[in-house]
């Protein structure tokens, strides 16, 4: 029962739109840190964990706020439909 209730939860936080954000700030922070950070003095540019944290973090925020606004314009329009 415990279980059926953290999976129901991870279900929640985590649709296809976080994993995809999550994949592609991973990408983009492996890019940036190969490019630009692997002989960086900077220590938050050459560390590879600190970059993927932040890409990953990132992507998933940002595909957040894409996906609430997917859901919020569909809310409206089905307010708007039933009017």
């Amino acid at each position: 029962m415990r279980n059926k209730i953290k999976i129901n939860n991870i279900k929640k936080h985590f649709s296809l739109l976080h994993i995809i954000g999550i994949v592609l700030g991973m990408v983009i922070g492996f890019l940036f840190w190969y490019i630009s950070g692997r002989y960086s003095d900077n220590i938050f540019r050459n560390n590879i964990v600190i970059i993927l944290t932040w890409g990953i973090l990132s992507g998933y925020f940002v595909f957040d706020i894409i996906n609430s606004m997917r859901k919020n314009r569909k809310e409206e329009e089905c307010k708007s439909n039933k009017k």
